[in-house]
């Protein structure tokens, strides 16, 4: 005959290893530079925070991609009360960041991923896109030259009083000495100078040999 006691222990067996089974964890973050869709010129930060909503442990440091290839890793958790305060479940350390030299990638768009994973197993992929800029061998500004013998000015922008263009800027190319038109460079606080940005009709410098 069947023992009546064999069932309710079983049952309370199978709720007891049902509440002991770890949730499943998720990651979440966000990728706050280079923004989307910016630029990025120069020396900047590849930055954001990322935590996992069960509290598993972040394996350290995080991968950073460009355009599919591994770059840099970022270091992580810096702390970020201004997450812990707007996110129910993230504790007070979620930050990460890390430098990259976008100054070195070609002037083209190009992707931006920081992968992470959880040491659950749960991995998270952040992303942007942005367009690296720069004419001659460089993106910042250190030494303005412009063509005397022509039209060479630059003025603020109407729209944009923080943007600065300049027409026929002397510049050393890859082929030799240049002159720029549609030169625009924002200041750029993370590295205290001025770095080429988009001009108001988002055009890159056009530039031609003076050889």
């Amino acid at each position: 005959m069947r023992n009546p006691r064999v069932l309710p222990l079983t049952v309370a067996a199978f709720v007891l290893s049902l509440a002991a089974a770890p949730a499943s964890a998720r990651l979440v973050g966000v990728l706050e530079e280079p923004s989307n869709g910016g630029d990025c010129a120069g020396v900047r930060n590849v930055r954001g925070w990322a935590y996992s909503s069960t509290g598993s442990e972040l394996l350290q440091p995080f991968q950073v991609y460009i355009d599919g290839q591994k770059s840099i890793e970022v270091p992580c958790c810096a702390s970020r009360a201004d997450v812990a305060k707007n996110q129910r479940r993230a504790p007070q350390r979620t930050g990460f960041s890390g430098v990259l030299n976008f100054g070195l990638l070609a002037p083209k768009s190009h992707k931006v991923s920081v992968k992470i994973q959880s040491r659950s197993g749960e991995k998270l992929t952040l992303e942007s896109t942005c367009t690296s800029r720069r004419i001659g061998a460089d993106s910042r500004l250190s030494n303005l030259d412009l063509d005397h013998d022509g039209e060479g000015y630059c003025e603020t922008d109407l729209d944009d009083p923080r943007l600065i263009c300049c027409e026929g800027v002397r510049t050393q190319g890859p082929t030799g000495p240049q002159i720029c038109k549609n030169v625009c460079y924002r200041w750029d606080r993370a590295t205290q100078g001025l770095v080429m940005s988009a001009g108001p009709v988002l055009a890159n410098p056009q530039c031609r040999s003076t050889k």
